[in-house]
């Protein structure tokens, strides 16, 4: 080999090392070791251990940078495993730039993770959870809940029995209800949280949610048939001397409502327990004041095969809170008859489309003391829809609701296909800006009709395009 050879190719061996070295290895990974055989590996180093570091900056902008990029580490910029088990430690770190009482980088951490839910993350939980803001310890139990693995059942409910007086109001097994599973490890013993009145109804609804998507054996809740019954009754026995023949005012306090929320959800629950234990509670309750509580007795009596008297049918059809569940309801057995005719006309219907709007906390927050239905607005769509129609009403509060001084205020529901008519299928464009009647011509609180049609044709094309996809 002559000397410009070898030199060319000792440069070419050099250039190849170099390029070996460079190369990035998967996170968690070793590179191949370019010592003697058998040499030990090289490890990377950890791409986490930098990130939390500046999460646990006491300069705000660094801290804030940082967050930002922990965002990004979802989908393909997620850590390896072991990274991710390393992040799930760091989020038990103390992060100076959070103030008391907005504890969040943590939580963030664990909703970064949340993404790729892996059942190794449920040991590492219950070591750190002692740690964790109460944020984070929220985030956490919710990570839990999407993991589909027997041991992360287990490790919830541990944690849940531990420390379920220190969770908030505002803790939800939302992921737990979206995604059912492990039934026999979680059910009966996640309804024993009950007893804690900041778990009751998010156990109530969880055990509702499963028994409805049949993810839960009917024979695991027919052996809690006896304590579910106790709960009802307890909640009965403070609601029934506050039922008042006139007004909706009473019904709409915050302690009434907690109330009323907890019955509502037990007697809905009634439909997975045994007939013959229940039926006497049910059977009263149809004659409750409150519509909704006596429309969950005839959901749960038509769920046994039971049928609601006339008298309990009407009381709830008259109600525009609940009388489109109630239609629905009964729509789906084919005994809409039993609703009185007047309530079950597309105008009645249409009412409690805007009712049910209106009840949002972020909207009224209740039903209105009075509600008129003012004018109906129709455009041909000039298509297969065929005519379309808005129901234009005026609504108005009695003090001491915050709104009672503003006086009558308008609100659209619809539209509404005509040829469907009666249906309670409003197409998106039910809303109220709670503006005062008299601010505008009726017609003006509907908006412009070519508009309206130009935003429906587009709506009708997005959906086409879907379809097609």
């Amino acid at each position: 080999m002559s000397m410009g050879s070898g030199r060319a190719w000792l440069a070419a061996t050099l250039a190849l090392l170099a390029c070996q070295r460079a190369r990035p290895a998967t996170e968690g990974q070793s590179e191949r070791p370019h010592g003697p055989a058998g040499a030990a590996p090289v490890l990377r180093a950890s791409r986490v251990r930098p990130l939390v570091m500046r999460l646990a900056s006491t300069d705000a902008e660094t801290a804030r940078a940082a967050r930002a990029e922990l965002q990004t580490w979802k989908g393909p910029k997620a850590p390896s495993p072991a990274g991710a088990i390393e992040l799930l430690r760091a989020s038990a770190n103390v992060f100076p730039t959070e103030t008391a009482g907005r504890e969040r980088i943590g939580a963030e951490i664990i909703g970064v993770l949340a993404e790729t839910p892996r059942p190794e993350y449920a040991p590492v939980i219950e070591e750190v959870f002692p740690r964790l803001s109460a944020s984070a310890r929220e985030a956490a139990l919710g990570l839990l809940q999407r993991i589909d693995d027997p041991v992360a059942a287990e490790s919830l409910l541990r944690l849940l029995h531990a420390h379920a007086a220190d969770l908030s109001v505002v803790f939800s097994m939302a992921q737990l209800r979206s995604h059912p599973h492990h039934a026999n490890i979680l059910f009966p013993r996640l309804l024993d949280l009950a007893k804690h009145d900041a778990l009751a109804d998010e156990v109530y609804m969880t055990a509702l949610e499963f028994c409805e998507k049949h993810a839960l054996p009917e024979e695991t809740l027919h052996r809690r048939a006896g304590p579910l019954r106790a709960a009802y009754r307890a909640q009965r026995d403070w609601l029934l001397p506050r039922q008042q023949a006139r007004g909706i005012g009473w019904m709409w306090t915050d302690e009434y409502q907690r109330h009323r929320e907890t019955a509502s959800l037990l007697l809905d629950l009634a439909q997975c327990l045994p007939i013959d234990d229940i039926e006497p509670e049910l059977t009263e309750a149809l004659a409750y004041r409150d519509p909704r509580l006596a429309y969950f007795a005839i959901k749960s009596l038509l769920a046994r095969d039971r049928a609601p008297s006339a008298a309990a049918v009407a009381t709830v059809a008259a109600s525009a809170e609940m009388r489109n569940h109630l239609y629905d309801r009964l729509n789906a057995r084919a005994l809409t008859d039993l609703i009185p005719a007047r309530h079950r006309t597309q105008a009645a219907l249409a009412e409690s489309n805007m009712v049910q709007w209106l009840v949002y906390p972020t909207e009224l927050g209740q039903v209105p003391d009075q509600i008129e239905l003012k004018k109906v607005v129709s455009i041909d769509t000039e298509s297969p829809d065929g005519i379309l129609d808005y129901y234009l009403f005026r609504f108005r509060t009695a003090p001491p609701h915050w709104a009672a001084k503003r006086g009558w205020l308008a609100g659209v529901a619809g539209p509404f296909l005509r040829h469907e008519a009666p249906t309670t299928a409003a197409q998106g464009d039910t809303f109220s800006q709670l503006e005062r009647w008299d601010a505008r011509k009726p017609e003006q609180h509907v908006g412009d009709l070519r508009a309206l049609l130009d935003q429906w044709r587009r709506r009708r094309a997005s959906e086409a395009q879907s379809d097609d996809g």
